[in-house]
């Protein structure tokens, strides 16, 4: 048992300033909160929340965030705790040391909660919910539990010492060191002020030695995430959803069937950037994109092109997983304070949950098509006399489907629809449709609007109970698969719909082709081909790859492929489970054909094909387990594959291989890097279309 010094002042001393010993407690809860701080934004800075990212996805504001949130927690901590001093009436320095160290003590317990909240080998031992759990404390409670004993322990060995800093008579230097904290609090919200009116993008200097910029078009890419096109009603629709797309549409060209090459966002903007499959990239949930590869950005950098992104996707659009290579300017979420708020335990704890029960389940640092606009316009503003490449990503439409009002009353459900979630689903598109439209009309005030080119397209669909499901990533059906895609600006024919199946993923070829013209042999594979007066498809235009591994959280991993042809649906997983759709006929699939016999020659030539198909893509594959969904009990298709003697052999006559305008370029860290020869026997096929 702790003793008290043998002199010490009454407590009800008339010297004795009680509030003197509540700011006591106060500063050094707040002091205390300092390195909790350094040490949870080193956390977030130094290693990404998510095992594999090239780069955190936090910002260099969270080591001015964090130490200045954490102070003020644990500043309450010490307020209450005196508070507690002085309501108990026995201010004496036996009690100040408990009550001390039981500051430090919560100090202990928001570090070891910090650590839990931060993932371990790729695991978070607990998320902010569970935390908040009375079964889940237990962890919390036993870094309070030793921390404090410890202090404790250490007063009990030096007391001698430590009992001039508790006893209430001992003066504090408490004006200095408020003033010091002070100055202190008021330097970090200073930073963070002048971090946000620093962080607004703004478009690069040109350097010495810099390409000569082309005069080609400018470039406005605009990917609506998360949209089904059958819900457009540019495609058709029942309701008016996307009134501005529709007029967009009829003074350019509309793709009606454009197909993704996966049903989620990573592996499917990975191939619309850089025109490969998934299994060539190598991008899924946990990995992201193989980095030596080239990227749509980054041919045009070479060129002379300025390129900026704006991504509101709240997991997939950061930077850590590929997306921005490529590009002068990338703004994501992480570019925000209440991003870095959100990712403190703080901000997950408490913030995150109270937010979701105000705000209908909607994450805290979401970013809606408004906030992104905002951002964009800036840049325009400041944009030079470069040509350049725009891509601004619009989240809106992503679960829980939160339009802005006054479109999230848009739509209600009706005798016919009954399904909420579709009606809220439909206000998000209409939101998005506004507000794309708002950009768009800003842009059409600007001097460089006559040469610009506008593209419109989306990542993936999205399942909306058709196959007993909502969402995306679970399937490849096509629900999910099936996007918007439409095309306007110089050069374009209006009013033209493509009904041929195309895929989004050559929009590689097809931006490199628009703007570089003659200067790339890509016109083959670009999709300019479509509205191109007597182009007739081909074999090789009558096939769309789309591949998928699930996410091995929702369960056992598996891996599956598809083939669209113009009349057929294909379907074929790691478990040896096949379909078959006449999609023509059935757009919503919901008649299974495989087993048919009359169908078993249609299923087994799409089989083989799709094998071929895979076989003869570009190497390296990055991304190899993709193609496990062709194995067979007893046969494993990637080795075989992998083994096949001629790596680089003539495809049969009905393939193009997969990957073949990404050929053009040299791979970065490949002992093979060569650019290859314009005599290149598979580039040579494109130039009838050169």
């Amino acid at each position: 048992m702790l003793r008290e010094p043998t002199k010490r002042e009454p407590a009800n001393s008339r010297s004795f300033n009680r509030w003197d010993l509540v700011k006591r407690f106060l500063l050094f809860g707040a002091t205390v909160g300092l390195p909790v701080g350094l040490y949870e934004a080193a956390l977030l800075s130094f290693a990404p929340r998510v095992p594999g990212l090239l780069e955190p996805d936090i910002s260099m504001a969270i080591w001015f965030l964090d130490p200045l949130i954490s102070m003020a927690f644990l500043a309450v901590v010490g307020l209450l705790l005196g508070c507690c001093a002085i309501l108990l009436r026995r201010p004496n320095t036996q009690l100040n040391a408990v009550l001390t160290v039981a500051t430090l003590g919560a100090a202990g317990a928001w570090v070891v909660s910090i650590r839990l909240l931060f993932p371990l080998d790729g695991k978070y031992l607990l998320d902010a919910q569970t935390l908040l759990d009375a079964r889940n404390l237990v962890a919390p409670l036993a870094g309070f539990a030793m921390v404090f004993t410890f202090g404790l322990l250490s007063l009990r060995v030096c007391w001698s010492h430590a009992a001039r800093l508790f006893a209430v008579e001992t003066p504090w230097p408490l004006r200095a060191w408020s003033r010091t904290l002070l100055g202190l609090t008021v330097f970090l919200v200073a930073t963070l002020v002048f971090f946000r009116a620093s962080r607004t993008p703004a478009i690069p200097a040109v350097q010495a030695g810099s390409p000569p910029a082309l005069r080609g078009p400018n470039f406005v890419f605009i990917i609506l995430d998360t949209v089904n096109a059958d819900h457009l009603s540019a495609y058709g629709y029942f309701r008016a959803t996307t009134p501005n797309m529709d007029h967009l549409a009829a003074k350019g060209v509309l793709f009606e069937n454009a197909i993704s090459p996966s049903s989620w966002t990573l592996a499917s903007d990975a191939s619309i950037f850089t025109g490969l499959l998934p299994h060539q990239h190598g991008a899924n949930w946990y990995n992201p994109r193989e980095t030596s590869t080239w990227t749509l950005t980054e041919v045009l950098q070479s060129y002379g092109y300025v390129t900026a992104g704006f991504n509101a996707n709240l997991h997939y659009g950061q930077k850590g997983w590929g997306l921005k290579q490529g590009f002068d300017t990338y703004e994501d979420e992480s570019s925000f304070l209440r991003h870095g708020l959100a990712a403190t335990l703080l901000g997950r704890a408490f913030v995150q949950p109270f937010y979701e029960k105000v705000h209908e389940q909607d994450r805290f640092d979401r970013l809606d098509a408004r906030e992104v606009n905002r951002e964009v316009s800036h840049w325009l503003r400041n944009n030079s006399d470069q040509p350049y490449f725009l891509f601004v990503n619009y989240y809106d439409a992503h679960d829980p489907y939160l339009a802005q009002p006054p479109f999230n009353r848009r739509f209600q459900p009706t005798e016919t629809n009954p399904d909420r979630a579709v009606s809220n689903y439909d206000n998000c598109l209409a939101f998005m449709d506004d507000q794309a439209d708002k950009l768009l009309k800003f842009l059409a005030n600007r001097p460089e609007w006559s040469n610009t080119i506008v593209i419109v397209i989306s990542d993936h669909g999205e399942a909306l109970g058709e196959h007993g499901r909502y969402g995306h990533g679970w399937n490849l059906y096509r629900e999910e698969l099936h996007v918007p895609l439409i095309f306007f600006g110089p050069g374009i024919p209006p009013g033209q719909r493509v009904t041929h199946i195309a895929r989004t993923r050559e929009m590689f070829a097809t931006v490199l082709d628009l703007a570089l013209g003659d200067k790339v042999p890509l016109r083959r594979y670009s999709l300019r081909r479509f509205w191109t007066p007597g182009f007739k498809p081909e074999a090789f235009d009558d096939t769309v790859t789309s591949e998928l591994i699930t996410d091995r959280s929702q369960g056992k991993e598996v891996a599956t492929i598809s083939l669209m042809t113009p009349e057929w649906h294909y379907l074929h997983n790691s478990q040896g489970q096949s379909a078959l759709y006449q999609w023509t006929a059935d757009p919503l699939e919901k008649v299974d054909l495989a087993t048919l016999p009359q169908c078993q020659k249609v299923k087994s030539d799409l089989h083989a094909h799709l094998s071929d198909l895979i076989r003869f893509s570009e190497r390296p594959w990055f991304g190899a387990d993709y193609i496990d969904a062709l194995n067979q009990p007893g046969y494993s298709f990637r080795r075989d594959a992998i083994l096949t003697p001629d790596l680089h052999g003539h495809p049969p006559p009905k393939i193009r291989r997969v990957g073949a305008s990404q050929a053009y370029f040299p791979r970065r860290g490949s002992p093979l890097a060569v650019r290859p020869k314009p005599a290149d026997e598979d580039l040579l096929r494109s130039l009838p279309y050169h």
